[in-house]
């Protein structure tokens, strides 16, 4: 902390994650006895899988944001997890997406900061990407 009020993002990672959802739960199923469904409040964002509650990417987001949020989102690109056994194609990727190490390297399908870190070289990545199980997805980010 450099001064002012504590970062409340990084309290509540550092709590039990099922302390974190009961708040979220008791109130879902307020609304669900108010509203007589437990499905409603995933018509809320129809166009992100189970309506952001839960199962989402961070690329489905991405997707849908318009220029003024693109202009404040740090330059990202996706790396399917077969992607990642070629450098070559790694770093194709990467300059197309105009990123050069250090980056961060994230799962697309994560939860509070799980498997996030900071990326310095190729090497790293590769590590970093053949710890993923097939079919997923990488984002990674300027840092």
């Amino acid at each position: 902390m450099t001064g002012g009020w504590p970062s409340t993002r990084g309290m509540l990672e550092r709590w039990p994650k099922w302390l974190i959802c009961v708040p979220l739960v008791l109130q879902w199923l307020y609304l669900s006895a108010r509203h007589g469904s437990t499905t409603l409040p995933s018509s809320a964002n129809p166009r992100i899988t189970a309506g952001g509650l839960v199962g989402e990417g961070k690329l489905e987001y991405f997707a849908d944001m318009g220029p003024l949020a693109r202009q404040a989102t740090a330059a990202y690109c996706a790396i399917a997890q077969g992607e990642g056994r070629l450098p070559d194609t790694v770093k194709a990727v990467m300059q197309g997406a105009g990123l050069a190490f250090p980056v961060v390297a994230k799962p697309n399908l994560g939860m509070c900061g799980f498997g996030v870190r900071r990326i310095d070289t190729m090497d790293a990545l590769q590590a970093y990407l053949a710890a993923f199980p097939a079919g997923q997805t990488v984002m990674l980010q300027t840092y």
